[in-house]
């Protein structure tokens, strides 16, 4: 199951105040994109411009398909990219966005580990404690993608390959340890739950559900 999102679609869970100060932070997602968006918002706490974001995980131009990853601490950011192709449209997907402090982290698509280019290197030190709204499909901005997600899991530590492979392979309770938020996306009934016990539910606007 999952839900079907226009670019105006999202979930809503408020301004979850779990991820500030985080010094590392990890995201697994599965996405079907039906057509690639610029700067379309997989998950994210902030808004559409650098002064407003504090973590993004998303896709980059349409144009080119790749993935970035976004992590701002409020005096500097560190944004990178995958090479081109990475995000298709019309595939189911596993991406796993992992960010381990300053400039280092890491993007996987089906738990493959893709190369990296710095954008900016900015070293943030931990995520920025800040008033933004935290969105599944949109940012704050309604930058959103056009297409499906399902399972959207968080924690609170940067994941190891082992582990993402573990995640893309059973699933996010395979990998407990410091599991801040898991969505697994029914589709049915708004609020969405969190499953992970920490009760991060979250409000619909828009999407459709999918089996």
């Amino acid at each position: 199951m999952a839900r079907n999102f226009a670019t105006t679609d999202y979930l809503d869970f408020g301004d979850l105040t779990i991820f500030d100060e985080l010094g590392a932070i990890s995201c697994t997602v599965w996405i079907n994109p039906d057509t690639l968006t610029n700067e379309a918002r997989f998950v994210s706490k902030g808004g559409a411009t650098a002064a407003t974001q504090s973590i993004i995980f998303s896709m980059d131009t349409a144009t080119n398909g790749q993935a970035r990853i976004a992590i701002a601490d409020g005096g500097s950011r560190w944004v990178a990219d995958t090479g081109n192709g990475v995000i298709v449209a019309g595939s189911w997907m596993h991406l796993a966005y992992v960010w381990s402090g300053g400039n280092t982290g890491a993007i996987y698509k089906n738990a493959v580990s893709q190369s990296l280019t710095n954008i900016v290197s900015g070293s943030p030190v931990n995520i920025e404690n800040t008033a933004k709204l935290f969105r599944i499909g949109a940012d704050e901005d309604t930058a959103g993608i056009d297409g499906n997600i399902a399972e959207v899991s968080l924690w609170n530590r940067a994941l190891s390959a082992v582990e993402v492979g573990i995640v893309y392979r059973a699933g996010p309770w395979a990998v407990p340890k410091g599991l801040l938020m898991y969505v697994p996306i029914f589709g049915t009934v708004s609020p969405e739950s969190d499953f992970s016990g920490n009760n991060n539910h979250g409000t619909v606007t828009g999407t459709t559900r999918i089996d």
